[in-house]
């Protein structure tokens, strides 16, 4: 009797694992067939952002689990009593979870993920395409190389003015962000080329301010 005890949370282990198995089957097949495309990497980031949601869901299904568990030293009905609530008080806290982080954090997510999708005609697409020639068009300043001054010829040291040379702007926010980590700066392409720089300036700039506030979706830090 003492070994058929333990059959039935087993049971329900393997089903609550094949439950969420073929959620997540499912749940990647359908986001595979959506305009937007996800890759395990964008999987990763959003868990690893809810990681402490995570933590206080596992925290309580780790209790649920020990108290059902614990619940075989008592007879019943007071054993199946407390391992029943421990069940209510596990799904309780799965469901209440699963609410604030599908209405709190990835509101905007889930619901581009799972809105309805819409797709710009042919004619739509044309004329965006003209409209952007036209604004690169009338948008777009060269400047004139009077005397073929560039490239440098016969120099080989230079002053670089401006304190966006030691803190440029590679990109902005949302879908303009960029991984600056890879980047090269102007200073360090100069001197791959084999200019040699005047460090007072560059040193000036850093001295005056050695990062860029920081400018996000929700304002400036």
């Amino acid at each position: 009797m003492k070994k058929n005890k333990w059959l039935k949370p087993l049971i329900v282990i393997v089903v609550i694992a094949a439950i969420l198995i073929g959620a997540y089957a499912g749940l990647m097949s359908y986001l595979s067939s959506r305009s937007v495309s996800v890759s395990m990497s964008d999987i990763t980031a959003t868990v690893f952002a809810l990681k402490d949601y995570l933590i206080v869901l596992g925290v309580v299904l780790v209790i649920a689990i020990v108290v059902a568990i614990v619940a075989f030293k008592f007879r019943q009905p007071l054993a199946g009593l407390i391992r029943g609530e421990a069940l209510v008080a596990a799904l309780l806290a799965v469901l209440i979870v699963v609410n604030v982080i599908c209405f709190g954090p990835e509101y905007s997510l889930l619901n581009n993920l799972l809105g309805d999708t819409y797709l710009l005609n042919d004619e739509t697409i044309s004329a965006s395409e003209e409209l952007v020639e036209d604004i690169a068009d009338e948008g777009i300043v060269l400047l004139k190389n009077d005397d073929n001054a560039l490239p440098l010829s016969g120099v080989t040291k230079l002053n670089v003015f401006g304190w966006s040379s030691t803190n440029p702007v590679y990109g902005g926010t949302g879908s303009g962000s960029v991984d600056e980590s890879t980047c090269v700066t102007l200073l360090q392409g100069l001197e791959e080329a084999g200019f040699e720089l005047n460090t007072t300036i560059s040193d000036f700039y850093t001295e005056f301010l050695d990062e860029r506030p920081t400018v996000g979706m929700n304002g400036q830090d």
